[in-house]
């Protein structure tokens, strides 16, 4: 069993892991499996209102993630890969062997990520944000 915190905001500027923003510029960023990840997590603090307490198995079998039963967080699991780039991008941190906190909210992406996005990203990003002709 996992325990799942939520985070604070990371900025003034954020948008919820449920918003389009997330998924169309996040997206090519984090790669689907991540996303699914990130908005599954994200609905359980939701229901839960607070930290809660799931299994990783679980987790991967309901976004669709082969998951092997006896560790489905070992270090080539496609869940563990997903939370690695959750980490690597600071959407979720964790806090402990047992304890995974996540950002429910995400901040706009910095210039440099922006960089590295497909055009209608980037158009999604200008729009989004409300940066038309940036």
């Amino acid at each position: 069993m996992l325990r799942l915190i939520p985070l604070p905001c990371p900025t003034e500027q954020s948008f919820p892991v449920d918003h389009l923003y997330f998924e169309v510029v996040y997206g090519p960023l984090l790669g689907p499996a991540a996303v699914l990840v990130a908005r599954n997590l994200d609905r359980r603090l939701a229901t839960a209102k607070g930290p809660v307490m799931f299994e990783a198995v679980a987790l991967a079998l309901e976004i669709g993630l082969r998951s092997n039963n006896l560790d489905p967080l070992g270090r080539r699991s496609h869940l563990r890969r997903a939370i690695d780039r959750l980490a690597h991008h600071r959407l979720v941190h964790w806090m402990g062997p047992t304890d995974l906190g996540l950002a429910r909210s995400v901040s706009i992406v910095s210039a440099d990520a922006l960089r590295q996005l497909p055009p209608a990203a980037v158009l999604a990003h200008q729009r989004l944000v409300g940066l038309e002709g940036a």
